[in-house]
């Protein structure tokens, strides 16, 4: 995180110079970064989910923190977000 942060600094004095963007700019960008670590936060949750499922959900939902649902969904989407890689 800690290179995602300097790259985006940099963008952001980079813009700030040549484009005149202010802090508006850069809220913008760190509230999408923001959005975009959360949504890949939950895809490797899902991944990993989907990988532990055959230990049995009640493992996998301890780990967690999530109902049995919850468990199959994850994994549901877990497998899908691999085959989406690997197409």
């Amino acid at each position: 995180m800690e290179m995602t942060d300097k790259a985006m600094q940099e963008l952001c004095e980079r813009m700030r110079s040549q484009y005149g963007a202010g802090v508006e700019f850069e809220l913008a960008l760190r509230e999408l970064i923001g959005r975009y670590r959360v949504a890949h936060e939950k895809r490797m949750r899902d991944v990993q989910a989907a990988d532990l499922l055959h230990r049995g959900w009640r493992e996998v939902s301890e780990r967690f923190g999530v109902c049995k649902a919850t468990v199959y969904n994850m994994a549901e989407r877990g497998r899908e977000s691999k085959q989406d890689q690997a197409a």
